[in-house]
């Protein structure tokens, strides 16, 4: 019998496969053919009671999968937006929606976006658990699980595999500024933190620009001699005024509005001064 050219879609129990022929026998069907382009209204692909639904095999050639859409508005191109490449990579430059909650059933079934923010990636967890979960590489303590880069690919912002959080402007190298744990209930930076506005310590509801409800404890050096003042000093309790002393107080210029405080602790600055120097 000679058979039409035709599309079949056939279901054999036996092998338990589906195939889809453009042509010729059954036995044809595993012989190497030039590829055609044919148009479905629609393919459903029942699972019965065998490993896959379907297997794709690649030969290091071209691309397996490719989605087709309308060309995007103002450019007449019509490349695939979403494709799978040789390797069984995933590439698209759309959008991806990862969510749980859902409406509708059947045709009307739909898979809910968390906002309407335009986003590459959207995520809508419906569980306990965190809606994105990573687990840095066994790649050493330099490993980290997130980098955000600014739109000339400069290194910003990274999350590191042991919770801290990193800026910069330019290189991960260059990453210089930092905010971490160091021990229980505690957070530190290596760098320097500005507020601009109001800084509460014990209090939620500060009223000034620095509200500390509770002790304070200030920096305090004891000097026995002359001394110049760094910029980590606050407290100078000069305890022997055998002889005069002389403090050395560092230069104004970037230091506007410091205090420090100058304390004669031995009580003899009456007999032998205590001079203050200002450099310039």
């Amino acid at each position: 019998m000679r058979y039409i050219p035709q599309i079949v879609l056939a279901v054999l129990p036996l092998w338990a496969g589906l195939w889809l022929a453009l042509s010729g026998t059954a036995q044809d069907a595993a012989k190497p053919r030039d590829s055609k382009v044919v148009n479905f209204a629609g393919v459903t692909i029942k699972k019965e009671g065998v490993p896959s639904a379907l297997d794709i095999h690649l030969d290091g050639k071209g691309r397996a999968i490719q989605f087709f859409v309308p060309p995007i508005k103002g450019d007449s191109r019509n490349n695939p937006r979403t494709y799978f490449n040789d390797a069984g990579m995933l590439y698209t430059n759309g959008w991806i929606v990862i969510s749980g909650t859902m409406s509708g059933t059947g045709e009307g079934f739909n898979i809910e976006h968390p906002t309407k923010d335009p986003s590459m990636l959207a995520v809508w967890s419906d569980v306990l658990g965190p809606a994105i979960q990573v687990r840095a590489a066994n790649a050493g303590a330099d490993s980290y699980i997130f980098q955000a880069l600014d739109k000339k690919a400069n290194y910003t912002f990274s999350i590191e595999q042991n919770g801290a959080l990193r800026w910069g402007a330019a290189s991960r190298a260059d990453m210089d500024v930092n905010l971490y744990r160091t021990t229980a209930k505690t957070l530190k930076t290596d760098g320097s933190l500005v507020v601009t506005n109001k800084l509460g310590v014990g209090t939620s509801d500060p009223t000034s620009t620095l509200h500390v409800k509770g002790s304070q404890s200030v920096q305090r050096i004891a000097v026995q001699t002359d001394y110049t003042l760094t910029n980590t000093d606050y407290y100078v309790g000069v305890t022997d005024t055998a002889a005069p002393r002389t403090i050395t107080l560092p230069a104004a210029s970037g230091r506007e509005g410091r205090m420090y405080i100058i304390k004669d602790e031995s009580g003899g600055a009456g007999t032998h001064a205590i001079t203050l120097i200002l450099q310039r």
